[in-house]
């Protein structure tokens, strides 16, 4: 999967296989479309200036859902 060329339809089926998919014909190039969009709004999120986003560790916890040790 290069930049210039996004996600083919040989990379559908790979993914499609590592996945235990069964696509069929008229499958593949909606998932391709579907997979070159999703990588789309990846590329515009990397742009985007986090330099002063402090990272976020415990995600649950500033959510306010911290749970025991247990999970419950």
């Amino acid at each position: 999967m290069t930049e210039q060329t996004g996600v083919t339809i040989e990379d559908v089926r790979r993914v499609a296989e590592l996945a235990n998919l069964e696509l069929t014909a008229e499958e593949e190039p909606r998932m391709q479309r579907d997979l070159n969009a999703i990588l789309g709004h990846i590329a515009q999120l990397n742009e985007l200036d986090t330099k002063d986003v402090s990272a976020m560790a415990q995600v649950g916890v500033m959510l306010g859902g911290e749970r025991n040790a247990h999970g419950e």
